[in-house]
C-alpha cells in the first residue's frame, strides 16, 4: 500500500506538471492525488489506460502547480512522465 501511495504521489506530479497551462488553482483543488492510482500500471511499465489518460486530463489545471514542486516535476520530465504523458496525448504545460 505504501509503495502504491508513492508511486501515485509521484504520478500525480508528473500529471500536473505535463497537463496544466496558465490558470493556477488552490493547493485544496489539487490536493486529490487519490485519483492516479489508475495509472500504477503505467508508472510500472504498461501503457497508460483509459482510465489513468481520464484522471490525467482531469488535472491539467494542477499542473503547472505541480510542477513547481521539484519532487513532482522530476517525475512529470523525467522518462517515466514523457512516456505517459505522450501514451495519453497530453501535451506539456506551458507554466
Amino acid at each position: 500500500m505504501e509503495m502504491k501511495l508513492k508511486s501515485t504521489t509521484i504520478i500525480c506530479s508528473f500529471l500536473i506538471v505535463l497537463l496544466l497551462g496558465n490558470v493556477l488553482p488552490s493547493a485544496a483543488q489539487c490536493g486529490n492525488l487519490q485519483i492516479l492510482i489508475n495509472c500504477d500500471d503505467a508508472y510500472r511499465g504498461a501503457p497508460p489506460s483509459q482510465a489513468c489518460c481520464s484522471a490525467l486530463r482531469s488535472l491539467l489545471p494542477c499542473f503547472c502547480y505541480y510542477a513547481r514542486n521539484p519532487q513532482y516535476s522530476q517525475v512529470m520530465y523525467g522518462p517515466i512522465g514523457q512516456r505517459i504523458s505522450k501514451g495519453c496525448r497530453i501535451p506539456y504545460p506551458r507554466c
